[in-house]
C-alpha cells in the first residue's frame, strides 16, 4: 500500500514538532526509503559519522536493524545506534499493515555523552 500524505502540511507539523522538542523526524515508506524529514539534514555529529564509509555503513546497519525490529513487533521501538544516540522508530499502521515509519532522532543521554567523552579523549 502506497503512503499518500499532505507534504505542504506534514512538513509544517515536522518543522513545529522539531521548534518544540529540538528532535529530528523523518518518514519513511514500507521499504525503508526516506520520504520527507525536518531538518532537512542529519546533526552534525551524524554527517560526520556518515561522510566515512565504515561508519557510514554502521550507522545503515543500526537504521535497518531498527526497522526491522519495528517490523516485526509492529510498535515503537527505541535504541541507542551503533555511535550510542537514542533514536526511536515506530510503524505506521494501516488496517494491521504495516505502510510506513517515521524516526525520532538522534538524542543523546548522560550515559551517551560520558561514553563519547571517554571515546574521544576528553
Amino acid at each position: 500500500m502506497k503512503l499518500a500524505f499532505d507534504e505542504t502540511q506534514l512538513l509544517e507539523l515536522m518543522k513545529d514538532f522539531y521548534l518544540s522538542t529540538g528532535i529530528r523526524i523523518v518518514l519513511f515508506d514500507d521499504e525503508y526509503q526516506k520520504l520527507l524529514s525536518y531538518p532537512a539534514s542529519d546533526c552534525s555529529f551524524c554527517q560526520l559519522m556518515k561522510s566515512h564509509a565504515s561508519t557510514r555503513q554502521l550507522c545503515q546497519q543500526s537504521d535497518q536493524n531498527s526497522f526491522v525490529q519495528c517490523s516485526r513487533q509492529k510498535r515503537l521501538v527505541l535504541y541507542h545506534c551503533h555511535a550510542g544516540l537514542i533514536e526511536a522508530v515506530i510503524p505506521l499502521l494501516d488496517n494491521h499493515i504495516i505502510i510506513g515509519y517515521l524516526m525520532f532522532g538522534q538524542i543523546s543521554d548522560c550515559e551517551t555523552a560520558d561514553t563519547l567523552s571517554r571515546q574521544l579523549g576528553a
